[in-house]
């Protein structure tokens, strides 16, 4: 086999979305790079499903009429398109995406997406695989989203650490209060002789550092409104973990009814957004006003 005749092949290890209309314009490539003497391609697709049962189908179309449901959803198709028997030029084109539908947070699986484009003619071959190879890529899902999500959680694991019994955040140096200045001022009149200087001294050392020492304190608010807060942060924690775990899906087949539970799941991750932004706007307001009652009583 010489290099004009070897089959032109790539795989992918990547998340995907793959929904009716990517996967029209794959079939419409075909048919028009496989036609030969306006016969159309032969068409093969191999779909398999969560239960692990397979089926085959002579047409793309036959696929997406699949009610492919939320409980045993499709989690690999393979199409194989090839020209008409005894047709000039006779060429084929293997598509296969694979890989059970999964949280995203897991990653893509190995190799799980497969293009082979095999024929004679080396241009055709070429033109047939580019086109394809830009359709197959357009289905990659961007790991942003996910990453976005995480690092929120980072946030109000920080914020949560900070605000419920964590250490306060200030300044190197704590000024004594003007009341105390106001005392050691006092003080400093009346010390005649070295017993009063040194009791000033000593007094003022000691207000020094009960200053510095309430910076290392934990934030001590009502009990009612530290439990208000514990109970917001932590729900905002478990609802962008749930997030993470059940609304980022991947390696997905968008059509029938997974197609409308996706969009409930986008739907879901808005709202979710929403209450994160909520949470973190909530804590970071409490944390300023547990600061300022804080300063108020010390």
């Amino acid at each position: 086999m010489n290099e004009y005749t070897q089959p032109r092949r790539r795989t992918w290890s990547a998340s995907f979305l793959l929904d009716s209309n990517k996967l029209t314009r794959i079939q419409d490539i075909l048919t028009a790079r496989l036609s030969r003497d306006a016969v159309a391609p032969v068409f093969k697709c191999d779909v398999s499903f969560r239960n692990g049962t397979t089926d085959t189908f002579p047409t793309i179309t036959d696929v997406l009429a699949l009610d492919n449901t939320r409980r045993n959803p499709i989690t690999s198709l393979t199409v194989l398109a090839q020209t008409a028997a005894d047709a000039d030029s006779p060429a084929a084109c293997t598509i296969e995406f694979r890989g059970k539908t999964q949280s995203m947070t897991s990653g893509p699986a190995k190799e799980n997406i497969v293009l082979r484009v095999d024929g004679e003619n080396q241009v055709t071959k070429s033109e047939t695989f580019a086109a394809v190879e830009e359709q197959i890529e357009r289905t990659f899902i961007s790991p942003w989203p996910v990453v976005g999500v995480a690092l929120s959680l980072i946030a109000v694991l920080v914020l949560a650490l900070f605000v419920l019994g964590g250490f306060r955040i200030g300044p190197g140096y704590a000024g004594l209060s003007s009341a105390d200045l106001l005392q050691l001022d006092q003080l400093a009149s009346g010390a005649k002789n070295s017993d009063d200087k040194l009791s000033f001294l000593f007094d003022a050392k000691r207000r020094e550092i009960h200053s510095l020492a309430g910076l290392y304190e934990p934030i001590y608010v009502e009990k009612s409104l530290s439990t208000v807060l514990k109970t917001v942060v932590f729900l905002g924690v478990l609802v962008m973990l749930l997030a993470m775990l059940f609304c980022y899906r991947a390696n997905v087949f968008l059509w029938g009814d997974y197609g409308e539970y996706y969009e409930t799941l986008r739907q879901r991750r808005r709202l979710i957004r929403n209450i994160i932004v909520v949470t973190l706007g909530i804590g970071i307001i409490v944390n300023l006003l547990s600061a300022d009652l804080w300063q108020h009583y010390h």
